[in-house]
């Protein structure tokens, strides 16, 4: 349960949790999974440094958790491209402009490369104002 909490925490700090998910070979999986890569789902409306800011944003926190190593990701990011990891940690960031306001939402998963199973699964949200003055405080 670390591993949820972890990644609650840090990812969707702030933010509403709409679920999280979890297999039923949730945790017997994460005691040996310790290689993990991590890969930005592309999105149409973003570019390459949004992809690459999510991305590093996820590697730097995980990488500080001592439970994972987490080895550098590819632009397709495959369990048969690098025979070292043992799981990969998709993480999808979509924007939603309405008006003076935008809606986050983000979205992670982990996927384990021995089983090809989905382990663990979360959706988060938050709406912010882009009025600067609404947002002084940030």
């Amino acid at each position: 349960m670390r591993f949820v909490s972890f990644f609650l925490f840090i990812l969707f700090f702030g933010c509403s949790v709409k679920y999280v998910r979890t297999s039923d070979a949730f945790k017997s999986e994460l005691r040996a999974l310790k290689r993990i890569s991590i890969v930005a789902e592309p999105n149409l409306a973003q570019d390459s440094e949004d992809l690459s800011l999510v991305t590093d944003i996820a590697k730097n926190y995980i990488s500080h958790h001592k439970e994972f190593i987490v080895y550098p990701s590819e632009k397709k990011t495959t369990c048969e491209a690098n025979p070292k990891i043992q799981g990969i940690f998709f993480v999808k960031l979509r924007e939603i402009k309405k008006g003076d306001e935008i809606r986050i939402l983000i979205f992670g998963k982990l996927k384990s490369c021995k089983t090809e199973e989905e382990l663990w699964s979360a959706l988060s949200e938050k709406t912010v104002s882009v009025d600067s003055i609404k947002n002084a405080s940030l």
